[in-house]
């Protein structure tokens, strides 16, 4: 895991613009073939790793880049709306 993903999982935004204003790319993949911008979805939670995302988006984070399970930043996205779709779905329901 390189600073970039770390400072992506912690939401340190400043960190994570300096890191890439250092020439660190928003593109490094780790050794599962993850993004800082995977990390930041995958921990969406709050205002925070919403500001991250747009700092990573904003410098070309790739939302296409595959990992090596063969899935994506997209993929990532998609599966946690239908998530939280469904689980609102199921609330209303019952």
């Amino acid at each position: 895991m390189t600073s970039s993903h770390r400072r992506a999982v912690q939401y340190a935004m400043r960190h994570v613009q300096a890191l890439l204003s250092l020439g660190s790319s928003a593109n490094y993949q780790d050794g599962r073939g993850l993004t800082p911008l995977y990390y930041c979805i995958n921990n969406a939670d709050n205002a925070q790793s919403t500001a991250c995302m747009e700092v990573l988006l904003y410098d070309h984070a790739a939302v296409d880049a595959v990992d090596n399970k063969g899935c994506t930043p997209l993929h990532q996205v998609s599966l946690l709306l239908l998530l939280s779709v469904n689980s609102k779905l199921a609330a209303v329901c019952m």
